[in-house]
């Protein structure tokens, strides 16, 4: 028996508790996919909780017709004030309803007909609309920082500032350790072993793929380049005085480096700034931009997906790096047509 928007229930007796008990069963689900989409998961659970209370209708747990009315509520924008929602936030807000529902151990509504009709809907319908609109209705990929593109931005960096070794090194080290944004910002002296002969090993106690903490390892090989690892980190961490703690800190406009970690956020904003001082478009440029660009230049220097994947800690057929690979061989196995 299904329950509609207009026709459903009210339980005042539990509906606090079972709200309640809805907020940390999305806390724990997101805590067991990832520290960096905690906030996102609870914040996407409370919305959906407060607009199920406001219209008499359980959270938790939730009918299909329930969610679908939600879903088809965030599309037309009558879900709250802020207007219509993007395809892309819609589907986060069914990853967390979802996950919500199976740490309580009840029925996800997720998985039914109804609810997935609704969302392939809704995706047909924002496609449409784009394409009538003379927008682009594919997903738009951060755009890759390779090597030549690196070694451009780079150039641009002055060296005999605070910010700018800082930048350097964040630069090289994202490129050579494939490293997500988040990582970055989480490098502390302890986690590295700096060989000045050979290299550097940075040992990462959780990733995006290493959710239960086992760690993982990330090499990265001395080079004979500007683009050396071990010169810029060395060069950064003598320079600001650091032997212990994070790595990469927040500098000011008087050169002052602060005793704590820069955020992700800060990361991807200091990778951008570089980027448009060296000439490239910096709207498309995110905090994964060096991670893919690392990828693509490895697959064209001739690496295969499971050496690239371990390299960068993807799981085996990560559709993420597939994607990487798949755009740079768009580009090597174009024929020739004598240009």
């Amino acid at each position: 028996m299904t329950t509609d928007i207009t026709t459903a229930a009210t339980s005042t007796g539990n509906l606090d508790d079972i709200t309640e008990l809805g907020f940390a069963a999305a806390d724990y689900a997101a805590k067991a996919r990832s520290a960096v989409t905690t906030t996102a998961y609870a914040r996407d659970w409370a919305h959906f909780a407060d607009w199920a209370n406001g219209h008499h209708l359980d959270p938790l747990p939730a009918t299909p017709d329930t969610v679908a009315a939600y879903l088809a509520a965030l599309a037309n924008g009558t879900a709250d004030t802020r207007g219509p929602r993007k395809s892309s936030t819609i589907g986060r807000r069914v990853a967390s309803i979802s996950h919500a529902h199976k740490a309580a151990d009840v029925a996800n509504p997720t998985t039914t007909a109804t609810v997935r009709n609704v969302v392939t809907g809704i995706k047909r319908a924002a496609a449409e609309a784009a394409t009538e609109a003379g927008e682009r209705s594919v997903t738009r990929q951060a755009a890759a920082i390779d090597l030549s593109a690196l070694a451009r931005i780079v150039a641009t960096i002055d060296p005999t500032t605070s910010k700018g070794l800082r930048d350097r090194a964040l630069l090289v080290l994202g490129f050579a350790g494939y490293f997500r944004r988040s990582e970055l910002a989480s490098l502390a002296v302890e986690s590295l072993d700096i060989d000045t002969e050979t290299g550097i090993v940075a040992h990462l106690t959780t990733s995006k793929t290493d959710q239960t903490g086992n760690g993982t390892h990330r090499g990265m090989r001395k080079g004979s380049t500007d683009l050396d690892p071990v010169n810029a980190l060395t060069t950064w961490l003598a320079h600001a005085g650091i032997e212990t703690g994070p790595i990469f800190r927040p500098v000011d406009r008087h050169g002052n480096i602060a005793d704590r970690a820069m955020s992700d956020r800060a990361v991807s904003d200091a990778i951008k700034a570089r980027a448009a001082a060296a000439g490239l478009d910096a709207s498309a440029v995110s905090g994964h931009s060096l991670r893919r660009g690392a990828a693509t230049t490895a697959k064209r220097n001739g690496a295969d997906a499971l050496t690239i994947a371990r390299a960068g800690g993807w799981v085996d057929g990560s559709r993420t790096l597939h994607r990487y690979i798949e755009s740079a061989d768009a580009i090597t196995e174009a024929p020739s047509l004598g240009l």
